[in-house]
This record gives structure tokens, sequence and C-alpha cells, in this order.
């Protein structure tokens, strides 16, 4: 019978279940999404007449940033679509491009190691697409899009190789620069790789050509990146971070932190760390084989810069955040496609084929009932925006941005709920207050200083408006709060100074004019 399976196969029916697997849940909730999708739709109607309240809460942010691309393609799909189906399309975008692409580069890499590809899943699928990190896995199907056409360029080192492997980094500058800084790295150590090769095998190759390439290559996307630094506000945050210790060393042999909503994933996660681990002992015996004059050799080293990376810069760098994990996952994938190189001709392939398809598998049947649950709240939260006029402002303010499942929330290992209220906002013209895309520099938009939500409303620190429960001044903002939307069950927080002082703001001057169904979500009209 394990004669009979083709991994190909496999691998279109994971494809196929993924996609069947989004569209069968309603409202595909993650964190971030929201806000993206009602962010495209600020950008689509900033200038539009019949939007003016935008312009006056936000300004258009020129500054050369990353985080472009996601909001330009959910813009673009926004012309033509509402918002949900919107979405919907995009995720099915980043459910289809990543596997695929992943597929291709190995395949670039060597014919035989397609197989590897059935990994692609988790990464797809994982903790940080639930997070709502569009751009970040965005910029995972550019990296395997420039794995793969690199080694086309290997073969053929032609001009028009190195205009689209400059356009396909251009873009990841646009996307996310963790994934532009790997691939710049690589880039730049096949050079040298290349160039060593060239002397030890006496070959008439020209090095100063190759490195004229290599820097045709790097040098728009790096000249971007530089500009974005310099164009950076100072920041007191170190660069230096010594975090070789017993916590991240447990974090990079399990990939258990990807899980989101089930302790049951923490046993498929954990079987797939078996598999990298597996994988790696495979490599490390094989490498010492290899010849390192190829594509093994660049790879090799730019998992040790990533390793540095991980074990000693700043999770904050340069004003970012979850670096560690973030490189992280390229630690997993630079390992996969060095097993691409070195165990193409591995013999027993169908094992991690098999554990491979097991394990993407469950865990879309571990994470399903939980979603269409989270969906069913959140289709009975979304209809609250009916009542809410054109040209109005909202003020979301949550009391359980993990969910109400049991003690834990629906997701422990995130604040899924937090941004919900993107949904609303998203369908109507209105401005919702918790957008916090739009309190950072990196967005394609900003608040007015004078009228920013998380400055004025907020009541000591600037999360006060996204905290449990809220810390908020409703009195004294000098901008108007239409409405106010309060989701989720405030009785655990019915003795706290801050839930007391809510409740007595919102009976001077708002009025109950809605309640959902499942009695969750509540919404607030000014009486003024």
């Amino acid at each position: 019978m394990l004669k009979k399976i083709n991994e190909k196969h496999l691998f279109y029916f994971l494809l196929f279940t993924h996609l069947l697997y989004l569209w069968t849940i309603p409202v595909f909730l993650t964190q971030d999404g929201p806000s993206h999708l009602y962010n495209s739709k600020l950008l689509l109607g900033f200038n539009d007449p019949e939007c003016s309240i935008y312009r006056d809460y936000y300004t258009l942010n020129f500054n050369l940033f990353p985080n472009w691309t996601a909001n330009i393609i959910l813009s673009g799909l926004l012309l033509v679509f509402k918002p949900m189906i919107a979405e919907k399309l995009f995720l099915s975008l980043v459910f289809m491009a990543l596997p695929l692409t992943f597929r291709f580069a190995l395949k670039q890499i060597h014919p035989n190691s397609a197989f590897l590809s059935l990994f692609a899943f988790i990464f797809t699928n994982s903790y940080f697409l639930i997070y709502g990190f569009y751009n970040f896995q965005l910029s995972i199907i550019l990296f395997f899009l420039f794995i793969g056409v690199f080694q086309i360029y290997k073969q053929e080192r032609s001009f028009s190789n190195c205009l689209l492997l400059s356009i396909i980094l251009a873009i990841t500058f646009f996307t996310h620069p963790v994934a532009l800084i790997v691939l710049i790295v690589y880039s730049g150590l096949d050079w040298i790789f290349s160039i060593a090769f060239i002397k030890a095998a006496n070959k008439s190759q020209n090095p100063g050509k190759l490195l004229l390439q290599s820097a045709f290559i790097v040098f728009p996307a790096l000249a971007l990146f530089g500009k974005y630094l310099l164009n950076q506000a100072p920041s007191n945050t170190a660069l230096y971070d010594f975090k070789f210790d017993a916590h991240y060393i447990k974090l990079l042999l399990s990939v258990g932190h990807l899980s989101v909503f089930s302790s049951n994933e923490k046993y498929v996660f954990l079987f797939f760390s078996f598999l990298f681990f597996l994988i790696t002992c495979l490599c490390v015996l094989s490498a010492e084989r290899a010849q390192l004059e190829n594509s093994a050799g660049p790879l090799i080293m730019t998992i040790v810069f990533c390793l540095f990376v991980y074990f000693f810069a700043s999770d904050q760098l340069a004003g970012g955040a979850y670096l560690s994990t973030r490189i992280l996952i390229f630690i997993y994938l630079l390992i996969l496609l060095l097993a691409a190189h070195l165990l193409a001709n591995f013999r027993y392939k169908k094992f991690f084929v098999i554990s491979a398809f097991i394990g993407s598998f469950c865990l879309l049947l571990i994470r399903l009932p939980l979603q269409l649950e989270i969906s069913r709240k959140m289709e009975q939260y979304i209809p609250m925006g009916k009542q809410i006029p054109d040209n109005s402002t909202l003020l979301p303010l949550g009391f359980s941005n993990y969910g109400e499942h049991v003690l834990v929330g629906e997701s422990p290992a995130l604040p899924l709920f937090r941004h919900i209220s993107g949904y609303i906002a998203s369908g109507k013209n209105i401005v919702s207050f918790d957008n916090y895309e739009a309190n950072t520099s990196y967005f394609p938009l900003l608040w007015r200083p004078e009228l920013n939500p998380y400055k004025h409303i907020s009541k000591g620190k600037e999360d006060g408006i996204e905290i449990n429960p809220p810390s908020v001044d409703l009195l004294s903002y000098k901008g108007s709060i239409d409405f106010v939307i309060l989701y989720g069950n405030p009785l655990p927080y019915k003795d706290s100074a801050s839930f007391k002082d809510l409740c007595i703001q919102l009976n001077r001057e708002f009025t109950l004019v809605n309640s959902s169904p499942d009695g969750l979500a509540r919404l607030y009209k000014n009486k003024n």
C-alpha cells in the first residue's frame, strides 16, 4: 500500500483541504486581520467625498516603510468584492501560494526533493497567520519565490533573471524586513561561495561580473531598507541581547510555540518537533559528505546567521517585535531547503511524507470546531454595525480579548478578539477608534495627533482602550464618540475601578440601543 502513495497527490489533497477548511468557516477570524481589512478600506476611500470623516481623523503616511503589500492587495480586492469576501480571497491566496512556492523552490534545488513540500502546511495555517501577520506570511511566499528563481539564475546568470530577482527582493522590502535581510545574507554568501569555487576549480567565470550581478540584485532593496532605517526615530532599544539560555533553546527545539487554540495542538507540534530534529540530524550526517560549492554551503551559513540573530539580537530591534519567533520560522524553513539539497536521494521519503500529511490534517481537525464556534460569535457581533450610520465614530471596548471559552479563552496563545471591530468598520464609512495601525509609523495611515484615541481616550497607558477591562476617559475627548460597542462578559471585572468608572461614563452620556443574541456584544449611542 505504501508503494502506491504518491506525494504529489497528497500535497494537492492537503492544498484543496486547506482551501475547503478556509471557506467552510464563515468568518476566519485572525487577531490583526480585521484591522488590515479596515485600513485597506480607509486607504481606498480616503479621498472619496462621501468619506470626509476619514480625513478629519487620519492623515496619509508618505514615509517609506514595509507593510504595504497586504494593504495594496486587500484594497484591490475591495474594489470588486465585499469586505468579508475580499478577506477570504486574500487568505485563499496565502493558503495556496505558500505551499506552491515552497514546492517550486524545493524542485529547483533538486527535482527529487518535492516530498518535503508537505511540511509547508504547518507554516501556512500557522500561529502567524492566526495572529493576522499578513505581511509576514506574504514575505515567506516571496522568500520561497526568490530561492526558486535564484536556483534558476545560478544555472543561467542572465540579465532577465537578475532583474526578476531584484524586483522580488524590492517587493519583499514592502512586505516584511526579516525575510529581506535573510535573503540578502543568503545572496551575499552565495556570491562568496561562488568566488571560492571558481578559484578552487580554476573556472573561467569572471568574479567581477558575478559581483556586479549580485549588487544589481540586492542594491535596490538594500537602498530602500537603508532609507527606511534613516527615517526611523532614534530608539533606546539595544541591538544586542544575550538569550542563549534554556528557554530559547527549548523554543528552538520545539515548534510548540505555534499552538493557538487547543492544548491538543501541542501534541501535533511535538510530533513535528521530532520530525524537524530527525531531518536536522540527517542533514548534519549528510553535510560531512556534501560538496559545499553548491547551494548547501550558503544555506548552512545562512542558518548560522539566523541562529546568531535568534540568540543574540534584541527582540525589539529597530522598533520591531517578535524577532526571535519570526527568525525561528526561517531557521525551520532553511533547514528544509538544506534537506532538499542533502536528502534528495534519501531512501525513507515516504515516512516523512506520511508523517507531514497526518500531522497537517490532524491540525485542521483539531482547530475546525473551535474556529466554527468563534465564527458563530462573529456572525452575531458583525450585524451590530447596521445601526451605525456612515460618517460616525465608533469606540470598541472589550472584556474578553482571549475569548469566552471555559476559563482560558478560545485562543489562550493570543488575544484573538482584540480588533474584531474592524469587520464592522470595513463595511461602513466610519472611524473606529481601536485602529492600532494608525498609532504606529509603519502603516499607510496615521492618527491626527490631537485626536489620537490611544493618547486621548486611553487612561493611564496608551493601550487603555485595548486592555481587559478597558481603562478610558470618554468625557474629555476633543473628538466625537458617537457609538461605543462592548464585547465580552464584564462580570469578572465588576469590582474593578476601571469597570465601575466606565459604567458611570456610559450611564451619563450613552444609551444602550442593541445587544447581540448571545449577550456578548452591546451597542451604546451617544445621547447628544
